[in-house]
């Protein structure tokens, strides 16, 4: 069986999109392919046959196969299109999966740009054959604004990366003087970042590291409110960070906060919790429905009462912190990416 996956995100990893893709198909090669033939498109192909072998097919993606006479001449028996914002399609009429990370552009885009990608979703939709979602939330949202197919939908949740040991005596080149929160996502409105920055002047004892790519206007806004409250001496901004120094913030900071209004599934906070951290985090979108009851969360902003809830679950998670820290960390290793990737196989292979 002829399976195509159209995985071209693979190129940046710092992104949810090629941490999905490559987590994925990590998880893959490492399962029973029997009767599976499987090409991943991406772009430096040759680097990624050096990581994950040959088990794997590789075609090189070029921007110029969204154009309908440049797509893919091959024909599969599957094509695979791992999230709703991928633009190149196969030429063919062939079997189609969709994978649906979320349909936050609904409420985030407006005027052409939002008809445009309306337009491309329901084309997506009309000719899938079946229809994964990486949750049950990003599944209702899909239905509240589209009309859906009616064909198999399956909820096949995120697995849990892994957090490998840093190297002896790491450190960013970002260290907090005081005890610190840590969050990260890039710096844009759905975020929610300016929110913590009130905040933190009900925290004196507190620093705050929020990492993410910076060259965003909401970017400028938050630097703005740090410097009205004058809490550049607390507040860190470290922009992208790389994955040693994601560790080691994981890895030392007091709690994770996460006050992000929308999210498909919101993987940093499984990651913290696999480093057995505290997570104060938003009542919005998936995040309820991932962390469960092994979180913390915000109902409003109201700076004083976010800043009380971060005292709550810090003092909760200093009473009993070696027994909460492990049932976070239990609660992370559910989510499983080789669980993900089996379930995605058994997917491809009703289609044979």
């Amino acid at each position: 069986m002829k399976i195509f996956l159209e995985t071209h995100n693979l190129s940046n990893r710092f992104t949810g999109f090629g941490q999905f893709n490559f987590n994925l198909l990590k998880a893959m090669s490492k399962c029973d392919l029997t009767g599976l033939e499987i090409t991943i498109s991406t772009v430096r192909s040759k680097d990624l046959k050096a990581e994950l072998g040959n088990i794997f097919n590789y075609s090189t993606y070029k921007s110029i196969t969204r154009y309908k006479f440049f797509r893919p001449r091959k024909k599969y028996d599957l094509w695979h299109s791992v999230n709703q914002n991928i633009k190149t399609e196969p030429r063919h009429n062939l079997p189609y999966l969709l994978t649906v990370h979320d349909v936050n552009f609904i409420e985030e885009k407006s005027g052409k740009q939002l008809a445009d990608l309306k337009k491309r979703f329901e084309q997506k939709l009309n000719r899938s054959n079946a229809i994964v979602y990486i949750s049950k939330f990003a599944k209702e949202m899909t239905h509240k604004y589209f009309t859906v197919p009616k064909v198999p939908e399956l909820i096949i949740y995120n697995g849990s990366p892994e957090m490998p040991k840093l190297p002896e005596a790491f450190q960013p080149q970002t260290i907090p003087q005081k005890p610190f929160l840590f969050t990260i996502g890039g710096l844009i409105p759905k975020k929610n970042f300016h929110v913590l920055i009130e905040m933190m002047n009900y925290l004196p004892d507190y620093s705050l590291v929020i990492a993410g790519k910076e060259s965003t206007p909401y970017a400028t806004e938050v630097k703005e409110l740090i410097k009205k409250y004058k809490l550049g001496d607390r507040i860190y901004l470290p922009g992208k960070i790389s994955e040693d120094d994601k560790y080691y913030y994981y890895e030392n900071c007091s709690a994770f906060v996460f006050p992000s209004l929308r999210e498909g599934f919101g993987i940093p906070p499984i990651e913290a919790m696999k480093k057995g951290k505290p997570v104060i985090a938003a009542n919005s979108s998936s995040i309820p429905e991932v962390c469960g009851s092994h979180a913390f969360y915000w109902d409003h902003f109201e700076a004083s009462y976010m800043s009380d809830l971060v005292k709550k679950a810090l003092e909760q998670y200093a009473l009993n912190q070696e027994s909460l820290s492990q049932n976070y960390k239990e609660h992370a290793d559910s989510y499983s990416w080789k669980k993900a990737a089996e379930q995605y196989l058994d997917l491809y292979r009703s289609f044979s």
